[in-house]
């Protein structure tokens, strides 16, 4: 509580206090008969009084308080009183009071009975503990007053460990109450324990407090903190390196170093046979030391104390290590010491490097003989000491105390001692531990050669799981797993003993049990494959024989002498004999490593001579009559189990692709001539096409049901008939393809749904071979399966699809997804035809299914979809029946349109259907399909959309999924007509009628959608919207390119204009003009569809040719646009509506300009005869002109509110206004003068500045946009409106405020000024710009110096700062002077470019080169006067880029080579270009050379970055003085002179011209 509350409790609680005289203060503290809490609120008012003139008032007070606590229960202070006078010692120990004392402070002192009383409130639980906590952390702010704690050695220990004890319950609790005042005090309290250690003279006293007192609270404390999460324990960091900083300086001092070398070197056994007294003393320390700590360990009774110390071995550890580099033996023995402490390994093994059973046994686990008494017969708990292990591995490689070298000079002791380690890691294994997989990932790290004996077991642990109960383990666990593995692998890889993995694997195979399964994680089998694929060819054939050798020599035999020893009495008996055997010889584990490792071997880079292409022949005969043949063979004796008759055919079709493989790219095989006719009538059941094997009919028979077996079955086939296509003539096994071909596809489609669905992607993989062989019968029942699929998924809802996960489902989704948009598809015109017509039946049974479509519509699809397209482009009998439908849908709209009947909503399941089918069309590939399929597609689409649309559903729930689909038909629908182009289709179809029918069903649907509003339906209307303006644009452009259509075309006018007219009368009326505007954005959309539909046709065509209806409806309609448009302000608020808006106004602009300039050709070439005619359109011109001008000021204003409003602006939006702005701009230059009333450019200018702030960067695209904008309304500028505008946004170049607003207008700002100069084209507007650019430059000078404070938040900044000094140097003597273009140099200076990310340092290093290559250009001379200025510009750039440049192996912070290249070409174009001046620079460029010299001694150049550079660096060398290359040679430092002597060589043989070539 600080003085003035003091004061203020005093004085509203006490006033009666102020009667007392201040001279008995003293004697009324003193007095009994006063009560207690007035007299500390007499105390109170003494100290913090200035009137009270108390004799050694502080000490008086203080000496006070602490004996009324001391001796509460002696004079009897009652309960209340006693937290009264805690809090006021605690008050008065952090006043001001006392910190203003100064020297006086050291006068005062605490009474020692005060230390006793702390010590106890420090207990857990205790009821004044917060007040003696709060009361300690100030008592050691003071040296004087802090001595009652630190006065003593004794007392320190017991205040310090009554802390820990104390923090340590609070963290235990968890109930809430916070830890960090006590904390705090922990930290001050290990502090003050520290500058006492190190006044004590005898270290070993020390180690005797340390060990004995503090190192269990200390440990305990750690353990607790480590225990917590990571968030929490992190607020703890300093706490635990208090605690180790502890241990290390009390228990490993430097002092103690000899003592515990001596210790650590002495044999189990051997005795310190030191006889000086105080060596023997600290022996018997340090033994005392080490027995305190395994008895600490091993007392069961305390499991807490137990724990701790255990978790606290890796702390001891790194506290022993940090003082002092010790001998690497006294540090492995240590770690072996610790080890040994926890129960897990005997303090010394035998030194032999073999690791066979009974040696290990014989290092039994047995403590020494001081700690035998404690730990007899206990081994320790692996479960517990894992995680510790694993930190000690973690210290141990990190410090590289095990070194392989050393190791065997020393006879391997400690490399048996780590094998023993293993061997116990091992025989506790705990594959669900992450610690488990670490130590191995450590010891790997050390040692491949201390895991090899155990490689079959490690890979059993890691790779075997439980078929029973596999728990699911956690991501990290299996990330550590994986990473362990990948280095196994990597290690063997690089040492080429690959083979002992794979014997090792061979071995863990072998397991046979059923509870356990092998399993190949997806990483494994990566890495596995990539270690095999960078095998030698030797060694690669080599392992294949390993595994021949474990086939024919384990599995095989077991296989023969089981099936001989079976009887033949009784069927039943049989099977069940044939069921024991599949249990007792398991193949499986054997068969997919075998597989595995075939399928990824680069078996013909091993085949690519002579002598291996013949081993690879001896292998892969082997493989086919030792273990292939036999099998087979095996197969007709007995049968065999689902999994063997699995194993067996796996191997075949591995076998086969290698045949294949090898068959194809190499001379391997001899094809027999009689092969076609064996294979003429070849089925699924006999379709083993290697001709050498036994009649495997039998075997292709068993488990013919299983799916798996099913899927190899198949998979052999189309093996088959590859190499039927690569062996055979084609034609002659033409019959035994298409049977094979039907087999294979009636296999897929005739199975069950789901087990087809498994199958499915074998067949689609290898379908680009067997599309030749498929009848369209059989194609069409495939394709419809594959739609099945798709349908089935894109019918379920999100949150379906969440529900389900990533399943099996997911998986053949995506298969058939990349499936249909794959290029076979995109090329095969079979296929697409195919897809098209599934999709069309898929429409067909839709509406023949749903009620609520007509028979007459139900007739059409039904015809559409019997329509069969033909591979041939010019097909005139299908064109022709397209027409004939096409005729038909005319007639379906006109009669549906002519009719009043009442119809039927859609429902839901029909809509939902619907959308699955439709979801198809997205993965055609609609850009490459034949013209009679973009028909079909095209009309089957039309239908749909128009057809759904005329009957929404009435259901708010169906309106989403209503809208959903509408919107995926209509974006189909736009892909089409995108890919078709100009090109017209379908001439017998009225683009007038559809485009009016979409036209009414657009707003229709919308103002449903709108109505129903919520956040999907409205981003879908929004979408909705875009797509529907592309149709509509596609359409009406359509019609205004056909002939005959103006009562048409008048009659869609006038629909408008009825529409516009309506709009404008409820706007007139409605209070809320924000939602009826938002409401008619279709309405908007349509409008401004038509006009630009008719400016994109023949010019005049609806002014100048078409009849009078139409072109009376024409300023209808653009004048209810313009009413329309003076409610733009009400769009303020919605994003969605300004941006419809903004486009009306520029399609009214647009309409304007092209209108007026047709009125002017036609007046001008007009006779007299049409005089009047001319002068009415003059008249028209004026009145359009002064109608713009107020459309055009209105919505400038509202684009410079609507961007200084709001921050983040969507590019859509910004891309819209820049279009009006452009076009406002011409319009403006063409119609209206200077002078013009009301039109001030001025306010363009502003909104374009508004708009370029609303963001940091801009892509290239919208700096182009910005560019052409900029150069209209400067053209539309008179000179003093230029001049005005110059000045303001002068004035908003300056570093900005705090504020966001200010920010925004210096981004648009800088922007402005990078695109300027390149806008301005009159020589007065350019003298303008230069008028002003002196003080623009001090203003860029000052924003970059405010900006490179914090580079994180001004980086943007100062990068546009540098980009528009370049863009106004780059014009040179035009815009500024030589002198103030000097100051450009001052740039590059200010960038500290080391604290630029490697994201920004590419584009801020090349403006760098830029600005100083624009000076050089533009500025020779006045550079050439001040050189040095300039070379120091450039010794920056070139360190800079030379730091970024060097290679740094492992990691992955730098830049990209193509970052790297392009900033070392435009640093050598630099230096290239300064080298040409060969009389200014041939002095200072050694300077240069120098730089470069010395920044090749800090570090390695990635090699092209350097090729690229160095040509500069030659450049300059070439210039240089010869004089001055020799003074650089004399006073370089020798490392760098040898350095610069090889580049100088270099230099000398490759660079320089010698005059001979």
């Amino acid at each position: 509580m600080c003085v003035c509350v003091l004061f203020c409790e005093w004085r509203n609680t006490c006033r009666a206090a102020m009667a007392i005289p201040y001279a008995g203060v003293n004697r009324l503290l003193k007095d009994a008969s006063t009560p207690w809490l007035q007299k500390i609120q007499l105390a109170k008012f003494a100290w913090i009084s200035p009137k009270c003139f108390l004799p050694n008032r502080e000490q008086v007070l203080i000496d006070w308080s602490i004996n009324s606590i001391v001796n509460a229960s002696k004079f009897s202070i009652p309960d209340n009183a006693i937290p009264a006078l805690w809090q006021f010692l605690q008050d008065v120990l952090q006043s001001k009071q006392l910190q203003s004392m100064g020297s006086r402070l050291e006068r005062l002192s605490i009474r020692p009975s005060l230390f006793p009383v702390l010590i106890s409130s420090l207990e857990p639980h205790h009821k004044y503990e917060e007040q003696a906590i709060g009361c300690c952390l100030h008592l050691l702010d003071y040296a004087s007053l802090g001595t009652v704690i630190t006065g003593q050695l004794d007392n320190q220990v017991k205040f310090l460990s009554a802390v820990l004890n104390l923090l340590i319950s609070y963290l235990k609790a968890d109930d809430g109450r916070t830890c960090s005042k006590l904390n705090s005090l922990v930290q001050k309290a290990f502090e003050s324990f520290a500058s006492l250690q190190r006044q004590q003279p005898n270290p070993r006293k020390i180690l005797t407090i340390i060990f004995a007192k503090l190192l269990q609270p200390s440990l305990m404390l750690h353990y607790t903190i480590t225990s917590l999460s990571p968030i929490t324990d992190a607020l703890y960091t300093d706490t635990l390196t208090c605690i180790q900083d502890l241990i290390a300086n009390g228990l490993f001092n430097r002092d103690l170093v000899d003592g515990h070398i001596k210790y650590l070197r002495l044999s189990v056994g051997e005795f310190n046979t030191d006889k000086q007294k105080e060596v023997k003393l600290l022996h018997e320390a340090i033994i005392a030391l080490w027995k305190n700590i395994s008895g600490k360990v091993w007392h069961q009774k305390e499991d807490d104390c137990s724990s701790s110390y255990i978790a606290g071995m890796p702390v001891l550890f790194s506290a022993f290590l940090s003082i002092q580099q010790y001998p690497k033996d006294v540090s492995f023995a240590l770690f072996c010491k610790l080890c040994h402490i926890m129960g897990i390994m005997p303090l010394e093994v035998k030194s032999k490097p073999n690791t066979e059973t009974e040696d290990i046994e014989g290092g039994d686990c047995q403590p020494m003989e001081e700690e035998k008494d404690s730990r007899e017969g206990y081994r320790g708990n692996w479960s517990v000491c894992l995680l510790p292990l694993s930190k000690l591995l973690d210290v141990v490689s990190e410090k590289q105390i095990y070194e392989v070298a050393t190791d065997n000079m020393e006879g391997k002791v400690q490399f048996a001692w780590l094998v023993h380690l293993v061997n116990e890691l091992m025989s506790n294994a705990d594959s669900s531990s992450m610690s488990w997989f670490n130590c191995l990932h450590k010891i790997l790290d050390m040692n491949h050669l201390l895991l090899e004996d155990k490689l079959p077991q490690i890979l059993k642990e890691a790779l075997y799981c439980s078929a029973k109960a596999s728990p699911e383990k956690n991501e990290q666990l299996l990330k550590l797993r994986d990473s362990f593995l990948e280095k196994l692998l990597g290690v063997y890889t690089k040492l080429r003993q690959f083979d002992k993995v794979v014997a090792a694997l061979l071995e863990a195979s072998m397991i046979s049990t059923t509870s356990q399964r092998l399993g190949y994680p997806q990483h494994f089998a990566d890495s596995f494959s990539e270690s095999v694929q960078l095998l030698p060819p030797g060694l690669t054939l080599t392992i294949w024989k390993q595994f021949h050798h474990a086939f024919s020599q384990t599995y095989l035999p077991q296989l023969d002498q089981t099936s001989s020893t079976i009887s033949s009495p009784s069927p039943s008996k049989k099977r069940k004999k044939v069921k024991e055997i599949a249990k007792e010889v398991n193949i499986e584990p054997l068969s997919r490593t075998f597989h595995l490792y075939l399928r990824s071997m680069r078996l013909v880079d091993a085949s690519l001579t002579a002598p291996l292409l013949k081993r690879v022949e001896v292998v892969m005969n082997e493989m086919k009559g030792d273990i292939l043949e036999l099998l087979l063979d095996t197969s007709r004796k007995s049968k065999l189990s689902e999994s063997q008759v699995h194993c067996t055919l796996l191997l075949c079709h591995v076998w086969g692709e290698l045949y294949l493989m090898l068959s194809q790219h190499t001379n391997y095989g001899n094809p027999s001539a009689d092969r076609t006719e064996k294979c003429a009538l070849w089925n699924i059941t006999d379709s083993l096409w290697l001709d050498s094997l036994p009649d495997w009919s039998s075997l292709s028979e068993l488990f013919c049901d299983k799916e798996n077996i099913v899927q190899l079955q198949i998979s052999l086939v189309i093996q088959q008939i590859r190499a039927l296509i690569l062996h055979s003539k084609v034609d002659s096994v033409q019959q035994s393809l298409t049977n094979m071909t039907l087999e294979v596809c009636n296999k897929v489609t005739d199975m069950e749904p789901g087990s087809s669905r498994n199958l499915l992607p074998i067949l689609l993989e290898h379908l680009p071979i067997l599309l030749p062989y498929l009848p369209s019968q059989h194609l069409a029942k495939l394709i419809s399966l594959l739609c099945e699929i798709l349908v089935s998924r894109c019918s379920l809802s999100d949150k379906q699809l969440l529900e389900e996960g990533p399943g099996e489902d997911a998986v053949m989704y995506r298969v058939c997804e990349q499936f249909v948009s794959s290029e076979f598809c995109m090329e095969s015109r079979r296929l697409q035809t195919a897809l098209v017509h599934c999709v069309l039946n898929k429409l067909s049974e839709v509406t023949r299914s749903a009620s609520s479509f007509s028979p007459q519509e139900r007739d059409f699809i039904q015809r559409l979809s019997q329509v069969e397209s033909s591979d041939s482009c010019e097909d005139d009998d299908v064109s022709r029946r397209l027409e004939d439908v096409a005729m038909d849908f005319n007639r379906l709209l006109s009669d549906r349109s002519a009719a009043k009947k009442k119809v039927r909503s859609v429902g839901l399941k029909t809509l939902t259907s619907l959308y699955g089918t439709l979801k198809i069309f997205q993965f055609l590939p609609l850009h490459h399909l034949l013209p009679s399929n973009v028909a079909r597609c095209m009309l089957g689409l039309l239908f749909v959309d128009l057809t759904i649309g005329y009957k929404p559903p009435k259901k708010s729930q169906d309106i989403l999924e209503f809208g959903k689909t509408l919107l995926l038909c209509r974006q189909v629908e736009a892909a089409i007509l995108k890919g078709i182009g100009k090109v017209e289709f379908l001439h017998s179809i009225d683009a007038l009628i559809i485009a009016t029918e979409i036209t009414k069903l657009f707003l229709q649907a919308d103002n449903q959608m709108f109505q129903k509003s919520t956040t999907q339906t409205e981003q879908s209307s929004g979408d909705l919207n875009d797509v529907t303006e592309e149709l509509l644009t596609y359409w009406l452009k359509r019609v205004m390119h056909m002939t005959n259509q103006e009562a048409a075309a008048s009659d869609y006018c006038i629909m408008v204009e009825s529409r516009l007219s309506e709009l404008v009368k409820h706007l007139t009326k409605s209070k809320n003009p924000n939602d009826l505007l938002t409401q008619s954005i279709p309405l908007l959309t349509t409008c401004t569809t038509l006009l630009n539909a008719i400016l994109a046709g023949n010019r005049g065509s609806l002014i100048s040719q078409t009849s009078e209806s139409v072109e009376d409806r024409i300023p209808g309609i653009i004048n209810a646009l313009s009413a329309v448009m003076k409610y733009v302000e009400c769009s303020r608020k919605s994003p969605r509506l300004f941006h419809h808006m903004t486009k009306v106004a520029t399609g009214l602009v647009k309409f304007a300009l092209r209108f007026t300039k047709i009125s002017f050709e036609t007046s001008a070439e007009s006779s007299k005869d049409d005089s009047d005619a001319m002068e009415t359109n003059v008249s028209v011109v004026t009145v359009t002109a002064k109608q713009w001008r107020n459309l055009i000021n209105l919505l400038l204003s509202e684009i410079s509110y609507y961007f200084t409003s709001a921050d983040d602006k969507s590019c859509p939006m910004i891309g819209c206004c820049l279009t009006f702005m452009q076009t406002s701009s011409i319009f403006i230059g063409r119609h209206c003068s200077v002078s013009t009333s009301g039109m001030d450019t001025s306010s363009m200018w502003l909104a374009l500045i508004s708009l370029m702030g609303t963001r940091d960067e801009w892509t290239e695209e919208m700096r182009n946009e910005f560019q052409t904008t900029f150069e209209r309304i400067v053209g539309t500028m008179d000179m003093v409106q230029l001049q005005m505008s110059l000045s303001d946004l002068l004035k908003d170049t300056a570093p900005s405020k705090d504020d966001d607003a200010s920010h925004k207008n210096l981004r648009g700002a800088l922007l402005a000024w990078q695109l300027l100069p390149s806008s301005i084209e009159s020589e007065e507007s350019q003298g303008a710009l230069a008028e002003v650019t002196p003080k623009l430059i001090h203003n860029l000078m000052s924003v970059l110096l405010d900006a490179v404070q914090d580079w994180t938040t001004g980086g943007a900044i100062a990068l546009s700062v540098l980009r528009a000094v370049t863009s106004i140097i780059e014009h040179g003597e035009s815009l500024v002077l030589p002198d103030d273009a000097m100051y450009a140099q001052h740039f590059c200076v200010l960038i500290p470019v080391t604290m630029v990310t490697d994201a920004e340092f590419p584009l801020v290093f090349n403006t760098l080169c830029q600005i100083l290559r624009h000076l050089l250009i533009g500025y020779p001379r006045t550079v050439m006067t001040s050189l040095a200025s300039y070379f120091a510009c450039l010794q920056n750039l070139l360190k800079t880029v030379m730091q970024r440049g060097q290679q740094r192996p492992g990691t992955s912070d730098r830049l990209s080579d193509h970052d790297l290249y392009m900033c070392a070409e435009n640093m050598e174009r630099l230096l290239t270009m300064i080298a040409t001046y060969k009389e200014d620079v041939n002095k200072l460029a050694v300077f240069l050379v120098a730089d470069y010299i010395a920044e090749l001694q800090k570090g390695t150049l990635l090699p092209l970055f350097k090729k690229t550079l160095v040509t500069g660096v030659y450049n300059l060398l070439d210039v240089a003085d010869e004089r001055a290359i020799d003074f650089l040679n004399a006073n370089m430092p020798l490392n760098l002179r040898e350095i610069f002597k090889t580049f100088y060589n270099d230099f000398q043989k490759y660079y320089r011209y010698s005059g001979k070539v």
